[in-house]
């Protein structure tokens, strides 16, 4: 008779692979959870920085501070919103609609990445004495700051 010794199989074995199996799964949560916190805050401080400054380029249309307007455009835009064509724009609006008088924000914004260049697509209403037009603008991330990229007041 041959005498025959059989091992007990390992029980630890298949324990300790479904234990690294939820460690790494809730590994790969936890760092999809910390992504969408860091894209939210990024995308949130675009929105606010951008409306910050899309506020102050209507704001210097308003003042007529043609100068300080084209500053803000960025380099795309520079050669075609000159302070005359800048000037040229809000007089035809004021023409229309009496002096500008505000403007507020509407809700809602878009945001768009593609290949590392970030725009936000912002909405607003321009107030005149005669009445009001909606504005949309484009802002886009240069040297730090956001420039108009184009805006277009509705008729």
């Amino acid at each position: 008779m041959i005498d025959q010794q059989v091992s007990p199989p390992r029980s630890g074995a298949p324990v300790k692979i479904l234990l690294a199996c939820c460690g790494c799964l809730t590994v790969l949560g936890v760092l999809s959870v910390v992504g969408i916190v860091v894209a939210f805050r990024s995308g949130s401080a675009a929105v606010t920085e951008s409306k910050a400054r899309a506020g102050a380029f209507l704001a210097a249309l308003e003042r007529h501070d043609f100068r300080l307007a084209k500053q803000m455009t960025s380099r795309q835009a520079k050669p075609t919103a000159s302070e005359d064509k800048l000037n040229d724009i809000v007089s035809m609006m004021e023409k229309r609609n009496g002096k500008a008088t505000g403007h507020s924000q509407q809700p809602g914004f878009y945001i768009n990445t593609i290949n590392g260049q970030t725009t936000v697509r912002l909405g607003y209403t321009m107030a005149f004495e005669r009445g009001s037009t909606s504005v949309q603008m484009i802002m886009v991330r240069e040297d730090n700051a956001w420039m108009v990229q184009s805006f277009n007041f509705q008729l």
